[in-house]
């Protein structure tokens, strides 16, 4: 009798060990979604519940007294109230189609227990692993006592099962607590990451700038000439405020680095973009007294899709002349 109880445990640990895998293995998609890494689990859970359902053979005592409280346990520790009331769901439902003699105390059991994780949920949401621990073993012990007060007279076979229970969800408890922290780590490596780049950001911002402003600076200068006309008063002027134009927009995609705005995809045409970066860094040329030739291989146009500002950019940086 002890060896079938433990096959049938083992079966069911099966089950939400490969959900905990899975979990473990689809977190990085999600990392960055924790409303949907919040149901990721409830989701994988529930679905190799519908496997169990399908394949195993289902002993109605490990399924009421084993599979079900670990499964409700683990979920109201770890991941809220609304993954539990999925899991709760979807185990009553199996429990009132499997076998509708055990629906009744399974229901008020597993009822007041959701009902106790969602008044304690803010005492157990970031508890270390033992206070964890704790809260599991009293969650259970709690469980089938209502269990029993609705089913007085229980086999030894259910007996055992409820013992073998508690080292299941002290196994579960503890994986599922790693593999939570280990998603907090990765999520601290990620915002160390970020930080480091706005770092590298903050080290350059300067420098990328600096090349703007010193050509409006020049155009500025032209500008202050007696002798200029009215075309190129107004040629300088353009260019001198695409200049400042340029320069914001390196400050605003330094600011917006956290939350990038949405690329603009355009037409454009390499031989207008070249010439306009051409007249943007020619005065920056001339005063490190750097002569750039423009040649092209054909008359006719290229066009490209890009974002104009994004692409000039780009051809300033590879221009560099400092």
């Amino acid at each position: 009798m002890l060896h079938s109880i433990m096959s049938y445990e083992l079966h069911g640990l099966f089950y939400i060990m490969s959900a905990i895998f899975i979990h473990l293995v689809l977190t990085p998609i999600f990392l960055n979604n924790e409303k949907q890494l919040k149901y990721l689990f409830a989701i994988i859970l529930i679905a190799l519940v519908f496997l169990y359902w399908g394949f195993e053979d289902i002993n109605p005592y490990i399924y009421s007294l084993h599979l079900f409280p670990v499964c409700l346990i683990i979920v109201l520790l770890f991941l809220g109230i609304t993954p539990s009331w999925m899991t709760w769901i979807c185990f009553n439902i199996g429990c009132l189609v499997l076998f509708n003699h055990f629906s009744q105390p399974v229901l008020v059991s597993s009822s007041i227990l959701l009902i106790s994780g969602y008044i304690r949920k803010h005492a157990t949401h970031k508890q270390k692993l033992g206070v964890k621990l704790l809260y599991a073993t009293g969650m259970l012990i709690m469980y089938d006592v209502l269990y029993v007060m609705f089913v007085p007279q229980l086999s030894l076979y259910a007996q055992y099962t409820m013992l073998l229970s508690f080292p299941s969800v002290w196994m579960v408890t503890y994986l599922l607590f790693y593999v939570k922290k280990n998603e907090v780590h990765k999520q601290r490596l990620l915002l160390l990451e970020k930080d480091r780049m706005i770092g590298q950001m903050a080290a350059t911002i300067s420098h990328e700038v600096r090349n703007p402003l010193t050509s409006t600076r020049g155009f500025l200068q032209l500008l202050a000439q007696k002798e200029i006309t009215v075309h190129d008063h107004k040629r300088y002027m353009e260019l001198a405020l695409s200049g400042i134009d340029q320069a914001t927009t390196m400050i605003s995609d330094y600011l917006n680095y956290a939350k990038p705005a949405a690329n603009l995809q355009e037409q454009l045409d390499m031989k207008a973009e070249l010439d306009a970066i051409l007249r943007f860094i020619t005065p920056y040329a001339t005063q490190r007294l750097v002569t750039i030739e423009l040649s092209h291989e054909t008359e006719a146009p290229l066009f490209i899709l890009g974002d104009s500002k994004k692409l000039r950019q780009c051809l300033i940086n590879l221009l560099n002349l400092s």
